[in-house]
């Protein structure tokens, strides 16, 4: 997985259902942790050059913590 403009773009290289799928979404966790340069939140809008909402990764960002917003998905450092 590789993140663009501080998550807003993501590319995903393996499949919906790979079972390394949780642990590269541990990258997000991982970024809202830390010192006062963690962000409150990162919100997601592409996923393989798609719109997060019609992308089939999409359920699984939200059922990672994610939440639907206007422009795509956010998860917030409390999730």
């Amino acid at each position: 997985m590789t993140s663009k403009s501080s998550g807003r773009h993501l590319e995903i290289f393996v499949g919906e259902t790979n079972e390394a799928l949780p642990r590269y979404l541990n990258f997000f966790r991982g970024r809202l942790v830390g010192d006062g340069d963690a962000p409150m939140s990162i919100e997601v809008e592409t996923i393989n050059e798609r719109p997060v909402h019609e992308s089939p990764y999409a359920p699984f960002l939200r059922a990672f913590g994610f939440e639907r917003t206007l422009k795509g998905l956010e998860i917030r450092r409390n999730s």
